[in-house]
């Protein structure tokens, strides 16, 4: 943990894109900065068939899925599901 964690943390994206056992690797650093920050929001970027794992788990606040297939090589998708994230964010009034 960070000796002097900043306090006012209202959202945080997690990247996760390939693998589900990265999915799972990465679900323990979502645990650990709910505990560090319960007031913020949580949200995953992950491939859309692995979409329902964070929310199962308790460990995402909403998840945005993509389909990487369609986004290999293409900076525009991942600008949709970045732009899609930020419009989930908006919508709950954090940043």
């Amino acid at each position: 943990m960070l000796q002097n964690p900043p306090t006012d943390v209202r959202s945080i994206l997690i990247l996760q894109t390939k693998f589900i056992g990265d999915l799972v690797l990465a679900s323990a650093l979502a645990s650990n900065l709910r505990l560090q920050y319960p007031k913020a929001r949580v949200v995953f970027l992950c491939e859309a068939s692995f979409a329902s794992f964070p929310m199962a788990h308790d460990i995402a606040s909403d998840v945005v899925p993509f389909r990487r297939v369609r986004m290999r090589g293409t900076l525009c998708s991942v600008a949709a599901s970045f732009t899609r994230w930020c419009a989930l964010c908006a919508g709950s009034g954090s940043t």
